[in-house]
């Protein structure tokens, strides 16, 4: 009998290593549960446990409590992570909940786990308990460079070999992976959405110095000079800010100066996200302007922001969820296969979702 009952254990081992085998099972792939491995085995759960427990012994998979048995890979570096993401981002951006929660279906079936920082004071190190054991550390990072501090992050986490994408930003650097929208092309398509629809004075207003801002200025401006015209500068309001309550109190200041322009005043406002652009809408109506028949305004994000105004805010499509989901993806490549995965770098449209904040003056 304890032969046959080895011989039965042993069956469930082989199995699995030759579904890994011939699934070409990547490192981190999870196993058929052990209700599975029961139900295709007719054996009992102590013996699907026994041969989990000896392959666990062996090196060749490992176990998480509640979320089951992961395959190691023929490298055998897997019993090495920690299975956390640290997630850095800037505190007052309110598009990132979509673009965790996305990055959150990829990376928690993979069994890891999201720790989230607003600076490079939130850079996780080995914590030791009181035996002196690592308690965690982290695999990889997600991050939005959004301060000139966060490229020493960048290269000491090179420097280390710890892998990281850029989620929402862009860099020059063909060895630094991102994922972000296309703000260049959003920006001149703002431009010819307002150009045709009898627009010529169009103001913007941004923040000075963060990339996504900056960019959709330069589509802007771009598309502008593309069709034989300029985009006065004294219609560019951007201004540097510590936090979006700071943003958000300028562009309403901002708002109610180009209304103050009377006549030379802006026919479209593009506000570089939909939280500036609610603002605007305030500005506008304690001037006693009507949207948009009196003033045309455009924002970017479609966030839940866009709908909540009125008339709605005609605004850009953000990328968010596959900004995430590709940037897990992609955090999990360059963790899993370290010596083949290259270094991405994508970009995603941002369409315009048209509502009713744009008047067509032609």
């Amino acid at each position: 009998m304890p032969e046959a009952k080895t011989l039965k254990y042993k069956n469930v081992q082989e199995y699995i290593l030759a579904l890994a085998e011939d699934k070409k099972w990547q490192a981190g792939q999870r196993l058929p549960t052990e209700l599975e491995l029961v139900t295709q085995f007719r054996l009992s759960r102590n013996t699907v446990r026994q041969a989990l427990t000896a392959l666990e012994q062996e090196g060749l998979i490992y176990r998480r409590r509640g979320q089951g048995s992961f395959y190691v890979g023929q490298n055998g570096k897997e019993s090495k992570k920690h299975f956390l993401i640290g997630v850095i981002m800037s505190q007052d951006n309110y598009i990132y909940t979509d673009i965790i929660r996305a990055a959150e279906k990829i990376l928690n079936p993979a069994g890891y786990h999201l720790l989230l920082g607003t600076s490079s004071l939130s850079l996780p190190k080995n914590k030791r308990d009181k035996n002196g054991d690592v308690s965690w550390d982290t695999d990889g990072f997600l991050l939005e460079p959004w301060n000139p501090e966060m490229n020493e992050v960048m290269q000491n986490l090179r420097a280390q070999g710890t892998p990281y994408v850029l989620m929402n930003w862009t860099s020059e650097d063909p060895q630094t992976p991102f994922i972000a929208p296309n703000d260049v092309a959003a920006g001149e398509s703002v431009f010819r959405y307002l150009h045709t629809r009898g627009h010529r004075r169009i103001a913007f207003f941004g923040v000075l110095g963060m990339q996504p801002s900056d960019n959709r200025l330069k589509g802007l401006c771009n598309a502008a000079e593309a069709a034989g015209e300029t985009i006065d500068p004294s219609l560019i309001r951007c201004g540097r800010y510590q936090t979006s309550e700071e943003m958000k109190s300028d562009a309403y200041t901002v708002t109610r100066e180009l209304i103050a322009l009377d006549k030379s005043r802006p026919t479209a406002i593009f506000y570089f996200n939909d939280e500036a652009a609610s603002m605007g809408y305030i500005a506008a109506r304690e001037a006693g302007l009507t949207i948009p028949q009196d003033l045309s305004m455009i924002g970017f994000d479609n966030s839940m922001l866009s709908c909540a105004v009125y008339p709605p805010l005609t605004t850009l499509e953000h990328p968010k969820a596959k900004i995430g989901e590709m940037a897990a993806r992609l955090l999990l490549d360059m963790i899993n296969n370290p010596a083949t995965c290259l270094p991405a770098q994508m970009l995603y449209s941002c369409n315009i979702i048209e509502r009713g904040s744009v008047r067509n003056l032609e």
